[in-house]
């Protein structure tokens, strides 16, 4: 087994850390939660953190086995932890902790969870602030002063973030239009000039990869290649979809991980790709073409 592991690729831009960085980020992670106020003892974060240990500590020792598809899914959440906690570890708002409370509940593995109740709420938390994180690394730094998930402060004006986690393909329209309507309560109520829509597809990905079990092996360059195609295929049929959202929205924000191992190092490795298609066109009026220009230059300029 390959120790220079895990490996996580966003575009072609690839991050390698051993074990025990992983498992010293991930210590810092929770820290920084309890810091915080949040619960980390008897949840699903604990455990997840006590699983990438003791893979840690087989790997030092010589008897570590190829990862399984739940372990391979249990070092992505660790990462969307990680990632939270690098950018918006300075934030102390009331409604980014209220939150941030929530990321440590549900059941320990994905395929325990339930499709509504309290089951989601701790992975859907986790993606409005991963999103949030997200657009802070790319310098559009997240705040938390509305009912917005989020909103992202730009020289053109504030920008709501909505976020949806999808748990089955034929709701993914109807949850964009949830999130479009939820921006432009925003935009009434809030002085949000626009909205973004942020949409997982990470369930989905996990349910394929379920029935798939079998096969957990995959050439990365391939994998890569062929994912951001069909992603890219995308753009136009969700644009076609949703363009009738525009101003209010500005674009349609799709995210998805995928764990796999690479046939050729052995090596486990994530897959995690956030891509924004763009809803506004020549119609639409110049200040909100170039706020949405805006925020694609700097999120595309962004490497993971």
């Amino acid at each position: 087994m390959n120790q220079n592991v895990p490996v996580m690729l966003d575009a072609c831009v690839a991050m390698r850390g051993s074990y025990d960085n992983l498992v010293e980020r991930a210590d810092g992670a929770l820290k920084w939660l309890v810091s915080k106020g949040v619960r980390v003892d008897a949840t699903r974060t604990q455990k997840l953190m006590k699983s990438i240990s003791q893979m840690s500590d087989a790997v030092r020792s010589g008897k570590a086995q190829e990862p399984n598809l739940g372990q391979l899914w249990e070092i992505s959440e660790l990462d969307d932890l990680i990632q939270i906690a690098t950018q918006l570890e300075h934030i102390d708002d009331p409604r980014f902790l209220a939150t941030l409370a929530k990321v440590t509940g549900g059941p320990h593995l994905l395929e325990e969870e339930k499709t509504t109740g309290g089951s989601i709420q701790g992975r859907n938390a986790t993606f409005e602030l991963f999103a949030a994180a997200r657009f802070t690394r790319a310098g559009l730094p997240a705040l938390f002063k509305s009912d917005a998930d989020a909103t992202i402060e730009t020289p053109l004006g504030a920008v709501a973030l909505e976020c949806k986690r999808i748990a089955a393909a034929e709701k993914l329209e109807r949850n964009i239009g949830e999130a479009a309507s939820q921006i432009m309560n925003r935009i009434s109520n809030d002085g949000i000039k626009a909205g973004i829509v942020c949409v997982s597809l990470s369930r989905l990905v996990h349910q394929i990869a379920l029935e798939n079990r079998g096969n957990i092996f995959a050439d990365t360059s391939e994998f890569r290649d062929m994912l951001r195609a069909m992603l890219a295929s995308w753009g136009p049929a969700i644009t076609a979809a949703c363009g009738h959202l525009a101003p209010s929205v500005l674009a349609i924000g799709m995210h998805y991980k995928l764990p796999f191992i690479d046939k050729s190092t052995c090596a486990p490795t994530m897959l995690s790709r956030f891509m924004l298609y763009n809803l506004l066109d020549k119609t639409h009026q110049q200040a909100m073409l170039e706020l949405g220009v805006y925020i694609h230059e700097r999120l595309g300029a962004s490497t993971r």
